[in-house]
């Protein structure tokens, strides 16, 4: 696989990521966590419903990057959105 295949590749799983994410999980502290002690179920969820859905492989630590790189991403828009509003609260 080329690098452009790859990357566009990952640009596709990061999409599916998020908008899973966008559909299943609370955006908030308390859902992430709970996402965060779940991710290998979600990884399988997902892997599984890529494959059933077009029949392409896709590996597993892939898919778990994204997720977890989703979730810190998610969790620190949280925290400066959190800082941002107690800054202007004070």
């Amino acid at each position: 696989m080329s690098d452009v295949e790859r990357n566009y590749q990952l640009k596709v799983l990061s999409t599916i990521v998020k908008k899973y994410l966008d559909e299943s999980v609370p955006i908030t502290i308390e859902g992430l966590n709970a996402l965060e002690d779940r991710c290998n179920e979600v990884v399988w969820d997902l892997s599984t419903k890529i494959y059933s859905q077009s029949g392409h492989k896709i590996e597993l630590s892939i898919v778990k990057d994204i997720v977890v790189s989703k979730i810190e991403a998610l969790k620190n828009h949280l925290d400066t959105e959190k800082r941002r509003i107690l800054k202007i609260l004070h």
